[in-house]
Order: structure tokens, then sequence, then C-alpha cells
């Protein structure tokens, strides 16, 4: 279905002089830093990310047009220490069932958490591995092209 809603997007300054003396009557978020709206598409997915100037990642919208899967945590550079207990969470549309697994080398190899789970959480032990280039994956169960990772690395 297409037309549900809408998402405005509102970005760009001169780089200069920001404030947030007036803010615009039908925004929820104001940013008064420098930085850069980044936009992803995967698919039928979309991804805004407000990074600021200092590397943080301080905002985040996800559209999925029908069917589709979206990583919600660990999802953000987060530093996990190995052998701790994590939630890891996601978001589904007309998506039952989702494998969720790990990487180490940023996407090239993945090894697998849990199959076939529901519910939008699973628990899982992080490896006492040593990387700054982790991800988490969810992937819709069924043979689909719908699946997400996590927006930045993560590190173990």
């Amino acid at each position: 279905m297409g037309h549900q809603g809408a998402v405005y997007v509102t970005a760009g300054h001169g780089g200069t002089g920001v404030t947030q003396e007036s803010e615009h009557p039908v925004m929820y978020f104001t940013e008064a830093a420098n930085g850069s709206v980044l936009a992803q598409v995967n698919g039928n997915t979309m991804d805004l990310v407000n990074l600021r100037h200092d590397g943080m990642l301080t905002d985040r919208v996800a559209i999925v047009k029908g069917p589709g899967v979206l990583v919600v945590a660990p999802n953000a550079g987060e530093v996990l220490e190995g052998g701790a207990a994590v939630d890891i969470t996601w978001e589904a549309v007309e998506v039952d069932e989702v494998d969720v697994h790990y990487s180490c080398d940023g996407g090239t190899s993945w090894w697998p958490i849990t199959e076939g789970s529901t519910g939008g959480s699973t628990p899982w032990t992080v490896p006492d591995i040593a990387t700054d280039r982790g991800m988490v994956r969810v992937r819709a169960f069924a043979d689909t092209p719908w699946s997400d990772t996590s927006n930045q690395m993560l590190v173990f």
C-alpha cells in the first residue's frame, strides 16, 4: 500500500552559527550541531540517520514498504563486552519468523545465533573475540530478500 503517511526531513545549514531559537511546528527532533543526514535504501527499506560532526548517531527513522525486518539493537556502534548477555531486538512487518546472525569481520562471514525466532527479541552471549567490525543481521526465515544489518560496526 502506497502513500499511507509522510516523513518530512529538513536537513542542512551553512555549517556555522546554528541555534534552536525557532523550531518548526511539526518537527519532532532538532539538532543544533553540524552534521549530516544519511539515507540508505536497501530493497524495500529506507533508513535515515542523523550523523553529528563528532560521529555520534543522534536520531534514526526507518521506513519499510511492504514486508521487511529492521535491526533495532544493537545497531549504532555500541561497545559490547565479550561474554556479556545482550538482547538483539528487531521490528518485523508481515514476517513471522527470522534468522539472527552475527559477524566479526564486517559482514564477510556470518555465524548463526538463532533460526526461526519470533517475538522481536532474542538473547545473545557476545563472543569473546576482539573486533571493531562486529555486526548483527536479522533475516526473514523464509526464502525472501528481507534482511537488515546493524547500521554501524559494533566493537566486541
